[in-house]
């Protein structure tokens, strides 16, 4: 019952989220992530574990991502999913060299490490 009560919530501040940065975000319309064949990708890091639409801890989140991109054809989702540890150095040092994903999502206590270190833009 627990996922069924997130698998409605979840889902729908993804959409919030992805349509939000898709819609306003400057570096989407950047020519470094537009291809070639005119499509602009977002780059979406997190710790969603990559699973098929059976898997109830992360169907919803692919299935809606899967949705966006068909009603927004123009628009491409590149998800790469990292346990936290190495996410928060992933980013870490995508944010110092200047070439940050697109969207992430991380933890919250993360924050002030990066805000100690000048890291956020």
């Amino acid at each position: 019952m627990r996922y069924r009560r997130l698998g409605y919530i979840v889902p729908i501040a993804l959409a919030c989220l992805v349509a939000g940065l898709s819609g306003c975000s400057e570096r989407n319309n950047s020519p470094k992530n537009q291809a070639a064949d005119g499509k602009t990708t977002i780059t979406l890091w997190w710790n969603v574990a990559e699973g098929t639409e059976d898997d109830p801890r992360s169907a919803g989140w692919y299935r809606l991502i899967n949705t966006y991109m068909k009603k927004h054809p123009d628009i491409r989702i590149k998800t790469q999913s990292l346990p936290y540890e190495q996410l928060k150095q992933k980013l870490t040092n995508s944010l110092m060299a200047g070439n940050p994903p697109d969207v992430v999502s991380g933890l919250n206590s993360w924050l002030s490490d990066l805000y100690r270190m000048d890291a956020l833009p």
